[in-house]
């Protein structure tokens, strides 16, 4: 038999050989591997769009055309040779499938390492041929790390890194991203048929070839935009989205949306292999979007591969919300290291809440942040209702200056060098974590926030895993206008989130943002893997740290964020000065300062009031009058009045005086500099200012009985805002009830009337602890019977009889309330109460 190539004979003379000299097989081989070659080449060094569509199509004709005139025959001649050689045969067809079969493998395993494969070859290359780095400036100098720290964010001192971008100081510690491109399987050739095929199998009548307008591949997914078919409308198709995307294979991240272009939709489907996005990918332009925004962050890459940045100023309040997985974390990390790359401590300051405890604590020690970031949920009310006071002062400083805005004052500081007001960004993660607990607490200051906070520059993000509407409130949702959420555990999150239906996200950073148009899809940038990240985020904190001991604060940066008062000086132009801010101020807080010291200096703030409320005669000092003055729990107030009996300072407590009595002294625990006067001393003024207006307001207020809005413009001519103001305060201290819809207005509360009945709440708690002594019981319903009272007004009474120590807590229903005194205790109150009555 005669080689079916070369025309010689091959038996007995082993294997035909279909690449042998001067064999047809052997020159096709040399013409379809040459041409494999160049577009392995093509498509291994990532060449520019066009050659590497033209590379995929040259390298799949030529191995279809080899496989077809060279290989089959040569398959063929194997199994047609002469039955003596049937040992032979068997060989050689077996290693020719080893081959076929194992090549696919090969190849693949080359091309997903293609990277290292690529940077190893051109590095071989350069030792051999002596070539220096790419992009790499011989006269390049390398910066020490001390001349790192001491640049500023975009600045011109840049470090010039071979074979990369420059970047500016933070942003050049960001790690590369190793695997920046995405691969998906359709593409122009193969397009207009898929989409057809598609299209038929969910049951539109498609006849002509579909018109491709553009194809754009992003990090996660490829859009596909096409002319609409005749007989085929946009609604229809989205009808079908459910059925379109298990025809694609991608039921999971299918979407249909519309395009810019007229008669046209676009498909939104999964790309076979996904890109990562890392920050440094989109520094370049994040630098240039950080110039003209207030509060900048990196967001990633939307659908077509362009880079998505915001403006927290602008959202000015966001609700992020993502299941386990699905990115909600890392592009918190991303938001706030973006932010803080490019914007100074003097810029914007930070008050992170974490009640995960590990995510955010790695934040710890960067000069950003008010304080430590929050763990435990009792601090963060606190912590809440001080920056609604940093709200409140700040709209003052505003009012004075004659501007709207912190925008307008920041500039109209610049104009007179005056110095700016930074901005704040609270960020609560796993907001549902604390509704359960302090839901009623953090609400409130939540809200408010919400309503006013954006012309102070005070900014919101939220986060939570389970968005359900006792977590986001309708209330919470009206005042976060904006919305980012990613892959969530059912649609009815989804919707409850962002108000409306949408894809079914694939995770890992693939998400859906609203700020104030349409919902927009992205691919979540991240710092970089586990460990990149976490560098990157110390050497920030590092960096900064450095800034800060480069260069000085200023005399307002001593207490971070102070609101300066403002007012005009004698040429008319603003003036500002600096006051030292008592230790309740919501950004005096020391980022050095624990936990407990806080809370010390807090106490010692209010004790010091105390002091010179204890000593005015016209006030009725209790527990009860203190708890309300400053808003404080009753153990809270007790404790403090406690302290000043045993320090001489007011007298025990008498049922036959209202209040405690002021005996005087010098008290041994409070602290004073050398030479300052007493805050008790007799001359000493009292230390709160009192406003005219606000005086004005209270005898109004007084005279009518109470507060409606008509009463204070027919008297007083006030506008709304000062009179919420008003009507705030006169609540904090006592003299305004809840509004009454018989009279029309909020009832005006005596002091004296108060204190009265706090008088008869003692009394009354008197009597029940004689009843309990004498009978040992302390059940609900007899003393609902015994003295005619509803059942919670009894039970608020022994919540405060648990409070004083002569109750034991409830534990149970059977259980209920039990006497926490011995008889001892009992038997000397029993005496001491007969005495009185006695006596009386």
């Amino acid at each position: 038999m005669q080689d079916f190539f070369s025309g010689r004979s091959s038996g007995g003379s082993g294997a035909p050989n279909p690449q042998g000299s001067g064999s047809f097989g052997a020159f096709f081989s040399k013409i379809a591997g040459t041409a494999a070659a160049l577009s392995v080449a093509a498509l291994f060094f990532e060449t520019s769009p066009e050659i590497k569509e033209l590379a995929k199509t040259v390298l799949k004709y030529s191995v279809v055309s080899w496989g077809i005139f060279v290989l089959l025959p040569y398959i063929f001649q194997l199994i047609i040779r002469a039955p003596g050689e049937a040992k032979s045969r068997t060989t050689s067809i077996l290693k020719t499938l080893l081959v076929v079969v194992a090549f696919p493998y090969v190849i693949r395993m080359v091309w997903q390492h293609r990277k290292t494969w690529k940077e190893g070859i051109i590095k071989i290359i350069r030792e051999k041929l002596g070539l220096p780095e790419i992009n790499q400036v011989a006269t390049t100098v390398s910066v020490p790390y001390k001349e790192m720290m001491n640049s500023s964010p975009l600045s011109a001192e840049t470090i010039t890194t071979a074979g990369t971008e420059t970047l500016p100081m933070p942003l050049n510690l960001l790690p590369y991203n190793p695997n920046g491109v995405s691969e998906s399987w359709i593409n122009e050739t193969n397009a207009s048929d898929e989409l057809r095929n598609a299209m038929q199998m969910a049951g539109f009548t498609v006849e002509d070839e579909v018109e491709i307008i553009a194809i754009e591949n992003g990090p996660t997914l490829q859009t596909i935009s096409f002319q609409l078919p005749p007989k085929v409308q946009f609604s229809a198709l989205v009808r079908k989205r459910d059925d379109l995307g298990n025809h694609f294979g991608h039921q999971d991240g299918f979407d249909i949306v519309s395009t810019p272009y007229r008669s046209s939709a676009a498909f939104v489907i999964p790309n076979s292999e996904k890109a990562d996005v890392y920050m440094r990918d989109v520094s370049v332009e994040f630098i240039e979007y950080a110039k003209k925004a207030a509060l900048p962050i990196i967001l990633g890459k939307d659908v077509k591969g362009k880079p998505k940045f915001a403006d927290i100023a602008k959202f000015p309040h966001l609700l992020a919300a993502g299941a386990t997985g699905g990115g909600k974390s890392v592009f918190l990390n991303t938001a706030i290291t973006s932010l803080t790359s490019v914007r100074s401590p003097k810029e914007v300051r930070l008050l992170l809440v974490d009640p995960k405890l590990v995510e955010l604590q790695i934040y710890a020690g960067l000069p950003h942040l008010l304080q430590a970031p929050i763990t435990d949920h009792r601090r963060v009310p606190i912590a809440l209702s001080k920056i609604v006071v940093e709200m409140e002062q700040r709209y003052e400083v505003l009012a004075k200056a004659g501007v709207r805005n912190i925008e307008e004052y920041n500039l109209k500081m610049s104009a007179i060098g005056g110095d700016k007001l930074p901005y704040i960004l609270v960020i609560i993660d796993e907001y549902g974590d604390l509704m359960p607990v302090i839901g009623g607490e953090i609400e409130d200051s939540t809200v408010r926030l919400g309503q006013k906070a954006r012309a102070s520059g005070i900014n919101i993000v939220l986060t939570t895993q389970r968005p359900s509407v006792d977590v986001v409130t309708g209330l919470i949702k009206s005042q976060l206008p904006s919305r980012m959420t990613f892959k969530m555990a059912s649609s009815t999150d989804f919707r409850t989130v962002m108000d409306t239906t949408g894809p079914t996200l694939l995770g890992r950073g693939d998400g859906m943002f609203k700020m104030d148009g349409p919902m927009e899809r992205f691919q979540s940038a991240t710092i970089g893997n586990g460990e990149q990240s976490t560098q990157y985020i110390k050497d920030l904190v590092t960096y900064w740290k450095g800034q800060s001991r480069a260069q000085p604060p200023a005399v307002n940066l001593n207490k971070p964020g102070i609101t300066p008062p403002v007012k005009l000086s004698s040429e008319g132009q603003l003036s500002l000065e600096f006051p030292e801010l008592n230790t309740g101020d919501v950004l005096a807080l020391n980022p050095q300062l624990s936990e407990d010291e806080e809370q010390a200096a807090r106490d010692e703030e209010i004790y010091r009031a105390a002091i010179g409320w204890a000593k005015d005669p016209e006030i009725v000092f209790s527990v009860s009058w203190l708890q309300r003055r400053c808003r404080i729990g009753y153990s809270w107030a007790a404790r403090i009045i406690d302290r000043m009996e045993q320090e001489g300072l007011i007298g025990p407590y008498d049922a036959q005086n209202p209040g405690r009595r002021w005996l005087g002294g010098n008290p041994p625990s409070v602290s004073m500099a050398e030479g300052d006067p007493p805050p008790w001393d007799e001359q000493t003024p009292e230390p709160a200012p009192v406003f005219d207006e606000y005086a004005r307001f209270c005898k109004v207020i007084k005279e009518n009985g109470g507060f409606s809005m008509s009463i204070v413009q027919e008297h007083l001519g006030m506008d709304g805002e000062t009179a919420s103001r008003h009507v705030k305060r006169m609540i904090g201290d006592g003299l305004l009830g809840d509004f009454d819809s018989n009279l029309k207005k909020r009832p005006y509360l005596d002091p004296d009337q108060n204190d009265q009945n706090d008088q008869k709440d003692i009394e009354l708690l008197d009597r029940m602890k004689v009843y309990m002594c004498r009978t040992g019981s302390a059940k609900t319903n007899e003393l609902r019977d015994v003295f005619q009272m509803r059942k919670e007004d009894i039970l608020s009474l022994c919540k405060r009889l648990v409070e004083e120590g002569f109750l034991n807590d409830y534990t149970s229903k059977r259980e209920g309330y039990t006497l926490a005194w011995s008889e001892e205790q009992r038997d000397q109150f029993l005496s001491d109460w007969e005495a009185r009555e006695d006596t009386e």
